[in-house]
């Protein structure tokens, strides 16, 4: 290599000299500063949804307590997890994908759903039939407002 460098004129060497310096500085740019700009757009941009969100839920918790404190009708539990999660999505809309029974509980799948679509759902199931999400795993499913619920289960007390 040593050799080779010196064999070759002064401009080419120059040459050789300039076109490392723009790949090197290509590389850094593409492989490392744009990279992590780009991360730090995202983080941005999720933080500002993630705050939107809060901002919804905090703006909708007075609707909640209200909910709550009006809920003088009697809860009719004659009704299977089951036909309770069948009829109540019915009602609203809902796809389930799936129904999976587990002991005095109830797995349930659902196709994307709006967000607040699924909380009043949820709200009329223990309201009127005092069946509650035990566990909730949601994941944004990239549209404004839909949610993909990787895993929901129902029971009663």
């Amino acid at each position: 290599m040593k050799q080779w460098w010196y064999s070759i004129s002064l401009r080419e060497r120059r040459l050789v000299l300039i076109a490392f310096s723009c790949l090197l500085l290509a590389f850094l740019y593409w492989g490392m500063w744009q990279p992590f700009h780009q991360h730090v757009e995202d983080a941005q941009r999720q933080l500002k949804v993630q705050q939107e969100t809060l901002n919804w839920m905090q703006m909708r918790a007075g609707d909640v307590v209200a909910l709550r404190s009006s809920g003088a009708r009697p809860i009719d539990v004659n009704m299977t997890l089951e036909a309770v999660a069948n009829q109540t999505a019915r009602q609203l809309g809902l796809s389930l994908t799936r129904l999976q029974p587990m002991e005095k509980q109830l797995q349930v799948e659902l196709a994307p759903v709006e967000f607040e679509r699924l909380m009043n759902w949820l709200v009329i199931m223990e309201r009127d039939y005092g069946v509650t999400a035990r566990l909730v795993e949601l994941a944004s499913e990239g549209g404004k407002g839909l949610v993909r619920v990787r895993r929901l289960q129902l029971g009663r007390e």
